[in-house]
């Protein structure tokens, strides 16, 4: 049966590389801890790394582990190995996503044979800055989240957004610095696939979340040429908002980087998003596009 094997080197100055130290490494050498890791369905397991600033998450066969520093709560657990998680029994884990200093984990009910779509459970855990996590925190000023060491898990609602008595899956969710956008398959009451919508909160100062309107965090600026006042762009959402994209195309994938955005349509073509002072966005024409990372 396959077995599985993870490697880092780099720059492990918390611990993220998962090795067992804080000792950078410049060669591949294998993470501590995953001999806790059950044994899956070998390479038909979901398996994903997602790496923040200085922590990292490893999603293997509905199990997640995490290494690497914790000051700002973005750890699901303390550790410079990896070490499992525990999970609800009636749900399992299906997708992660880090960003600067946050982590994100999609939690999904088990089969139970019923045709019934039960909502999936998005956690995020860590930094409270720019938004990043997705919930209203006005009554709760602190800059970090944390728990008894550990980051203190906050649910992110989305019911708000899509329509009356339906459901949703997340098909795909991935982090920038400071933004996160979020793929929703929509399910309507006869549990069909109605529609697909996408969300996206955090940093958007660079556009990287694409058109926004919306009055949060305006301020106001007057113009040289007229008195009237001309809204400033926010800085950042806080909560969730549904994104402006004009290619009809379904959305199959979406990568985030630092301070921009890629969406890969069903039919190869690409929406971009956000900042291109390093040329970053690909610019068009642009062959079929397959994947995007």
């Amino acid at each position: 049966m396959p077995v599985l094997r993870v490697y880092s080197a780099g720059s492990n100055a918390k611990g993220q590389l998962g090795t067992g130290s804080e000792d950078d490494s410049w060669v591949f050498a294998p993470v501590a801890g995953l001999g806790q890791v059950r044994e899956g369905s070998g390479v038909n397991s979901t398996a994903k790394i997602a790496n923040g600033s200085n922590h990292s998450i490893i999603l293997y066969d509905g199990q997640l582990l995490s290494a690497g520093d914790n000051s700002r709560g973005q750890l699901f657990n303390l550790s410079t190995t990896f070490e499992p998680f525990r999970l609800r029994s009636d749900m399992e884990a299906v997708d992660v996503a880090a960003g600067w200093e946050n982590s994100y984990l999609v939690l999904r009910q088990k089969e139970t044979g019923s045709l019934q779509v039960i909502s999936d459970l998005l956690l995020s855990i860590g930094s409270t800055d720019f938004g990043a996590l997705g919930v209203d925190l006005s009554a709760a000023p602190s800059s970090s989240a944390k728990r008894d060491g550990i980051g203190e898990e906050r649910t992110i609602s989305f019911a708000h957004l899509i329509p009356q008595n339906s459901t949703y899956l997340i098909q795909n969710i991935s982090s920038g610095l400071n933004h996160v956008i979020v793929i929703l398959s929509i399910f309507s009451q006869s549990h069909n696939h109605q529609s697909q919508l996408v969300i996206g909160w955090g940093s958007c100062r660079h556009g990287q979340l694409g058109p926004i309107s919306t009055p949060s965090n305006q301020s106001n600026l007057k113009s040289k040429r007229s008195p009237k006042t001309i809204p400033k762009p926010p800085s950042f959402i806080p909560t969730p908002i549904v994104l402006q994209v004009n290619n009809k195309s379904p959305i199959t994938k979406v990568a985030a980087g630092s301070q921009h955005t890629i969406l890969l349509h069903e039919d190869g073509t690409l929406t971009t998003w956000g900042s291109d002072r390093k040329n970053q966005l690909p610019a068009p024409p642009l062959p079929r596009v397959q994947d995007v990372q």
